[in-house]
């Protein structure tokens, strides 16, 4: 079963008690007969769309729009365009090309840094710049130090880089954020004239970008006379109420009455993960969801989702997904053993609007080699799929795959042929 991303979110928010959702007002959390702006601001696209929630429990799609191309990897561009200005852009082209899991470590570290900057913060902010990039730099600038840089950089006295710690001035980090904040920010002002949105009173805000208090601050500064609902743990929204919709009654048609859990997985644009709910707990307590810690680059992050980037070996044969695949791939890199290896990441974004999308349709990896969309497709969701169940026997034996019931998440803009395809992707499995 497919569920639409933007339904989903609501869903998980009908089941939230108030003290676990941020919001503007003195409004409850989700309630029915109402309409809702929902922004997914993810890895690439902001989506939004417009459903009403109806009185049997059920959300209904009024609207969807083209969102803009602001999500996280635009703040990520900005962050690696900074350090090209301080570094050199040959020293972060390089870098980039030789070292890919270092690079992949680093935008990490700066991930868990978007959590932390908030508008009112006025210390420093420290980045971990890996030995790599330290080197390369070096080998560039033979006799210079990183010292030296900086005295010659725009911003002078307000950046440092002493051995591997580079240090800022809050206000030129937070400046990046406010670039793409204001870009969503306008966006949602410009839908709000629309016909269909106008009268919408609530927002709901979701999403891995979600996380950032720059653009939660943003959000609610902007539209103060509007109900602005951000759920405690808006990355995994989407995931939980996809794991909780097919509990509902209704729900369940063409599935066996007696199926023991709801297993969700959340395929993203450049992150994926997992949920899943078993019945028994459900009855109990609608919120006692499960999910996975992934352990993620060298210095061990522990992150509830996975990179979604999948490696096929020379032969064209499944090798491994998520971390574990960007780990090998830049080992290849590093011994120039790469190149006949093929290799997927933000393969995902190939499905937006393409209306021609068949079984048959190739796909490009990272130089140009081509493979079977739905192969690559189907082998990610199978590996995520094999990882859940696992998890799941891992927790109580006798588990088999006919007592679980699936759902795979899907953005609502999506065109129905790539609902399609993602759907025969995962009966491929």
């Amino acid at each position: 079963m497919l569920a639409l991303v933007p339904e989903a979110a609501l869903f998980y928010c009908m089941h939230l008690p108030v003290h676990e959702v941020r919001y503007n007002s003195t409004y409850g959390v989700v309630r029915s007969e109402e309409k809702y702006m929902v922004v997914v601001a993810g890895d690439e696209k902001i989506d939004i769309s417009v459903h009403e929630v109806v009185k049997n429990g059920s959300v209904k799609t009024l609207s969807t729009f083209s969102g803009c191309d602001c999500g996280e990897s635009k703040l990520d561009a900005l962050f690696l365009s900074l350090l090209a200005d301080i570094v050199g852009k040959d020293v972060m082209d390089s870098f980039s090309s030789t070292h890919k899991y270092d690079l992949d470590d680093l935008l990490r570290g700066f991930k868990v840094k978007k959590k932390k900057i908030r508008p009112e913060l006025n210390e420093h902010v420290s980045i971990l710049v890996p030995a790599s990039l330290r080197e390369t730099y070096f080998k560039k600038n033979p006799g210079k130090r990183t010292t030296n840089v900086i005295s010659l950089f725009k911003y002078k006295d307000q950046v440092t880089w002493r051995c591997d710690k580079l240090r800022m001035n809050a206000h030129i980090v937070k400046a990046l954020f406010d670039r793409c904040c204001k870009q969503i920010v306008d966006h949602l002002k410009e839908l709000f004239m629309h016909p269909a949105v106008k009268e919408v009173s609530s927002i709901l805000l979701v999403g891995e970008f979600a996380e950032s208090p720059m653009l939660q601050t943003a959000i609610r500064e902007a539209f103060n006379s509007k109900n602005v609902i951000i759920p405690e743990d808006p990355s995994l929204a989407v995931i939980k109420g996809a794991a909780l919709f097919r509990h509902q009654p209704g729900k369940t048609s063409g599935t066996s009455k007696s199926f023991f859990l709801v297993a969700a997985i959340d395929f993203g644009t450049t992150f994926s993960g997992y949920a899943f709910s078993f019945r028994h707990d459900y009855m109990k307590d609608p919120l006692n969801i499960s999910t996975f810690n992934w352990c993620a680059g060298s210095g061990g992050l522990v992150s509830l989702k996975t990179s979604t980037c999948v490696l096929f070996d020379p032969t064209g044969k499944f090798y491994s997904f998520g971390y574990g695949a960007e780990e090998k791939y830049s080992n290849l890199a590093l011994d120039d053993e790469h190149h006949d290896w093929f290799y997927f990441y933000r393969f995902k974004m190939m499905l937006y609007n393409k209306k021609d999308l068949t079984r048959e349709t190739l796909i490009e990896d990272d130089k140009g080699k081509k493979i079977e969309a739905i192969k690559v497709f189907s082998s990610a969701i199978g590996y995520i799929k094999d990882q859940l169940l696992n998890h799941c026997k891992k927790q109580t034996t006798g588990i088999e795959e006919s007592d679980v019931v699936w759902v795979l998440t899907v953005p609502a803009i999506w065109n129905d042929n790539s609902k399609q395809f993602m759907r025969e992707a995962a009966e491929k499995v």
